[in-house]
């Protein structure tokens, strides 16, 4: 994992981070008992209508069977006043029972959007599973296909964008591991069958 401060690799069993001192427990100090969040979409501050948070549950209904090692996470809230939005982000996805107790190191392969569209601003927060695949690179510029909907006031449609993009960088990286992996032919590469070819590769080596 990176921490959410210095961005440096952490484990995740660390207590704290090597590099700057972080520790998760300075944020429950700062913000308290953390809310519950739902499985696809939790809109804290009614952000959704209906019938968008129902559109928004079918594209992440849609988008885990196209990836189905992956999970999508939307959570709409107002940012916290004490910490930054990164911060609040990584809070909520280690304290908000985002994961289940099997999604743990490399399994952990959520993909958890957080928006604050009033502040018209947002964060991602991955898996540990899916950290060394997604470039920070690549992550800003799907943060940054949002804005133009956070502009018209169209909150549901910045999520859209923002899936689209991690979409096509799914889509790249199941690419470019067929390439160097050797798993050409097969219908879709998994995260499971990289994870196993770079094992393998380790060994022939």
């Amino acid at each position: 994992m990176r921490c959410p401060v210095c961005h440096t690799d952490a484990a995740e069993s660390a207590p704290a981070c090597v590099s700057c001192g972080f520790t998760l427990a300075e944020l429950d100090h700062a913000l308290g008992l953390p809310p519950s969040l739902k499985a696809d979409v939790t809109d804290f501050v009614q952000e959704f209508l209906p019938k968008e948070t129902r559109r928004l549950q079918a594209l992440s209904a849609r988008l885990a069977r196209r990836f189905p090692q992956v999970r999508f996470v939307v959570v709409a809230c107002r940012a916290p006043a004490n910490v930054t939005l990164p911060l609040y982000a990584f809070w909520l996805f280690n304290r908000g029972g985002a994961a289940s107790a099997v999604e743990k190191g490399a399994a952990n392969r959520i993909i958890m959007l957080v928006m604050d569209a009033a502040g018209k601003r947002a964060a991602c927060i991955m898996g540990y599973g899916l950290e060394p695949f997604v470039s920070q690179a690549s992550l800003e510029a799907a943060l940054g296909a949002m804005e133009p909907h956070f502009m018209a006031d169209e909150p549901a449609a910045a999520v859209e964008a923002f899936f689209q993009n991690m979409a096509a960088i799914l889509e790249r990286i199941a690419v470019e591991a067929s390439r160097v992996y050797g798993l050409q032919g097969t219908e879709f590469v998994s995260l499971h069958q990289l994870d196993e070819a770079k094992e393998a590769a380790a060994l022939a080596y």
